[in-house]
């Protein structure tokens, strides 16, 4: 995990926060994402011969994406 991706991170949370007054998100669910976008990268890891295992930018976009939603679906289910 790298200081890139926890920003990332830190970033899609910052702008949901600015959205909505009570968050209805968890340390969970920004944990979820992380093994989301660590799952994601251990997949790709398999198909190249690299020895560096890395979040992808890929990887982790795909999570953010999952967060977003999530975030956006509890949103909707509050009203």
């Amino acid at each position: 995990m790298t200081a890139k991706v926890l920003n990332q991170l830190k970033r899609a949370r910052d702008e949901m926060l600015a959205e909505v007054e009570q968050p209805p998100f968890s340390p969970r669910l920004e944990k979820r994402v992380i093994q989301l976008a660590c799952s994601a990268t251990l997949l790709e890891y398999f198909q190249t011969d690299d020895d560096i295992l890395e979040v992808s930018d890929a990887a982790y976009s795909f999570a953010e994406n999952v967060f977003k939603e999530e975030i956006q679906t509890r949103i909707l289910e509050r009203t």
